[in-house]
C-alpha cells in the first residue's frame, strides 16, 4: 500500500504528504478486516524509514 500511495523515500515528507491520512485509514480498515494481525501508523513508518529517521522527523528524543 506505500508503494501505491507513494510516500516519499524520506521520513520527513512522507509525515507531511497529504497521502498520509489515506494510508492512515487503511491500516484502521486493515485493522478492523484482520485484528490478529493489527499493524500502527508508527510501525509501518518504523518499518519503512527506521525509527531513528520516523523520530528526527518528529522531532522526538529518544
Amino acid at each position: 500500500m506505500k508503494r501505491l500511495l507513494q510516500l516519499d523515500n524520506d521520513a520527513g515528507q512522507a509525515l507531511r504528504s497529504s497521502r498520509l491520512e489515506t494510508f492512515d485509514k487503511y491500516i484502521t480498515q486493515f485493522n478492523k478486516n484482520d485484528p490478529d494481525s493489527e499493524v500502527t501508523l508508527v510501525g509501518m513508518l518504523t518499518s519503512k524509514y527506521g525509527e531513528i529517521d520516523v523520530a528526527v522527523a518528529k522531532r522526538v528524543k529518544l
